[in-house]
């Protein structure tokens, strides 16, 4: 599992773009589904929304302030719905979370967003739960595409395997878990095994939590 506790280190998201993120604490897909054809909307226990197109890279739901880091910003170059995305270097930029907000214990969870990857070299981190300075895994979620591969890991390590991403492409990417069963979503498809999950999720203090996007 790659090391990416301190920034600029490897692991960020490299050259890609991130658009309409949305995390909720209820378990949104169990089987295959189509992909969103519109902005995502809060629905019941959404704890964050980030649709990337609000001139500012803010958090809908209101629970949750984002800092940007470096030149975290929007850009217009890509964009899934609205003209804008979230923008990140790769190198130097980053979204973090402000404040603490509980891990999603042994309950349902979906995590969900659009990527758009400019490279699909290198280790590139899409959501990080660990704390700031945090390398091992323990039971914090992390989505990440590591040679060639979108992987999930936790705290017993690299759990589902979600094959490989081509650059240049809007992919609609969702981790799922109801009950314990844990899903990975490929545009609605689901990649790799479930993953029989009794962990109990934290979310690390003063964290780099949802980072290395674009």
């Amino acid at each position: 599992f790659p090391s990416h506790d301190t920034l600029g280190a490897a692991g960020t998201f490299t050259n890609g773009h991130i658009s309409d993120v949305r995390v909720t604490k209820s378990a949104v897909y169990t089987s295959a589904f189509t992909p969103p054809t519109s902005p995502l909307a809060p629905i019941n226990n959404t704890t964050k929304l980030l649709s990337g197109t609000n001139a500012k890279i803010i958090d809908q739901t209101s629970s949750l302030n984002f800092t940007t880091i470096s030149g975290a910003k929007l850009s217009t170059a890509q964009s899934k719905f609205g003209g804008s995305s979230i923008l990140l270097n790769g190198s130097s930029d980053y979204l973090a979370t402000v404040g603490i907000t509980p891990g999603f214990g042994k309950g349902d969870f979906t995590i969900e967003c659009w990527i758009y990857l400019n490279s699909t070299s290198g280790t590139q981190n899409i959501i990080d739960g660990r704390p700031a300075g945090t390398a091992s895994n323990a039971n914090y979620p992390t989505l990440a595409y590591v040679s060639n591969s979108l992987n999930y890991y936790t705290g017993a390590g690299l759990v589902i395997t979600g094959g490989a991403l081509n650059s240049g492409q809007w992919y609609h990417i969702a981790l799922a878990r109801s009950g314990t069963s844990t899903k990975l979503f490929v545009d609605g498809v689901q990649k790799g095994s479930t993953y029989t999950d009794t962990q109990t999720y934290l979310m690390g203090t003063n964290r780099r939590g949802y980072r290395d996007w674009e």
